[in-house]
């Protein structure tokens, strides 16, 4: 993720975050932190270089408590850094997506009252912040909406993808895709489209 040779993946090991770093020769093991005694997962990792990843998941406090767990690598060592919980029950982070050291997005879900519902957050360089997301499955009890992927398009905005269900009646799960505009020029934004889809276009193979 840094570079051809400079890759790192992130995964749980007997309830223990597990960082290993490649190096073009051998996986070592990298320390990471936990964020608490009980059970610590990292589930996704993201970078800009090889002084700036971040790595998300969750973590269980003692008191049964599952929170976002968010660590970021500074070339050096990996930190928790604090990120907002929204429930009383869950709240976790399944993907994260780097676009520079002041504007990383990260992507989950947490238990509302009744609903499980979607999560997006973004880091500006100094803290975590929350921002509104859709839930078309609804609030109702039992509803069901979850993002587990996220991709930056520089110049363009954000995509969050997942699912949704409606459980109360049982309904088949659907595709969730929701976008976020963080230009805030609709012209310059419409212009940048158009590039994007002229881009799409032109690596398409043409069939004779």
């Amino acid at each position: 993720m840094f570079g051809r040779w400079d890759i790192i993946i992130v995964t749980t090991a007997t309830l223990r975050p597990l960082v290993e770093r490649w190096d073009g020769n051998a996986w070592t093991i990298v320390a990471s932190p936990d964020g608490s005694t009980r059970e610590n997962s990292l589930t996704a990792v993201s970078s800009t270089g090889p002084n700036d990843a971040w790595a998300v998941g969750y973590y269980n406090t003692p008191n049964g408590l599952y929170l976002p767990l968010t660590e970021h690598w500074d070339g050096t060592s990996w930190q928790v850094v604090p990120s907002p919980g929204l429930s009383s029950s869950l709240t976790a982070l399944t993907a994260v997506s780097s676009l520079s050291p002041t504007d990383i997005w990260a992507v989950g879900t947490y238990y509302g009252p009744g609903a499980q519902l979607t999560l997006a957050q973004h880091w500006d360089g100094i803290s975590w912040q929350i921002f509104g997301t859709p839930n078309p499955a609804g609030y109702d009890f039992g509803a069901i909406n979850a993002f587990s992927g996220v991709a930056t398009v520089p110049g363009v905005g954000v995509w969050a993808s997942g699912y949704y269900q409606v459980t109360q009646p049982a309904t088949q799960s659907q595709t969730l895709t929701a976008f976020y505009c963080q230009w805030q020029n609709p012209r310059q934004h419409q212009q940048l489209l158009r590039q994007l889809r002229q881009q799409q276009q032109q690596r398409r193979p043409r069939h004779r």
